[in-house]
C-alpha cells in the first residue's frame, strides 16, 4: 500500500509540474510575442527614418549638382566676358578715336550732373 500511495503522489505531481510548464511556457511564448511585434515595429520605424534620410540625400546631392553646373556657367560666363572686355579694350585703346571718344564721354556726363534735365 505504501509503494501504491508513493506512485498516485508522484503522478499527481508529474501532472502538476507538467501544468506549470506548459503554463511557463505560455507566459514565455506570450512575452517573446511582445518583443517580437516591438523589434518589428522598431524595425518599420527605422525603415522608414532611413527612408527619410535618403531621400533627403537624393534631393541634396541633385541640388548640389544643379548649383555646381550653374557655377560652371557663370565662370564660363565670366571668362568669355573678361576676354571680350580685353579684346574690346586693345580694339578701343587702338581707335584713333577714342581720345574724342572719351572726351565726349566725359562731357555728356559733366553735363547731365550740372544739366538733370539734358539726357
Amino acid at each position: 500500500m505504501c509503494s501504491h500511495f508513493s506512485l498516485n503522489k508522484r503522478d499527481t505531481l508529474t501532472k502538476d509540474l507538467q501544468l506549470r510548464l506548459e503554463e511557463a511556457e505560455e507566459v514565455s511564448n506570450r512575452k517573446a510575442k511582445k518583443q517580437m511585434f516591438k523589434l518589428d515595429q522598431k524595425v518599420r520605424e527605422l525603415e522608414n527614418a532611413l527612408d527619410g534620410e535618403q531621400r533627403k540625400t537624393a534631393d541634396s546631392t541633385k541640388i548640389q549638382r544643379r548649383l555646381e553646373r550653374q557655377l560652371k556657367e557663370v565662370i564660363y560666363t565670366t571668362d568669355e566676358d573678361q576676354k571680350a572686355m580685353h579684346s574690346w579694350g586693345r580694339i578701343l585703346i587702338e581707335d584713333p578715336f577714342f581720345p574724342l571718344i572719351v572726351n565726349l564721354c566725359l562731357f555728356y556726363n559733366t553735363r547731365r550732373y550740372w544739366h538733370p534735365t539734358i539726357i
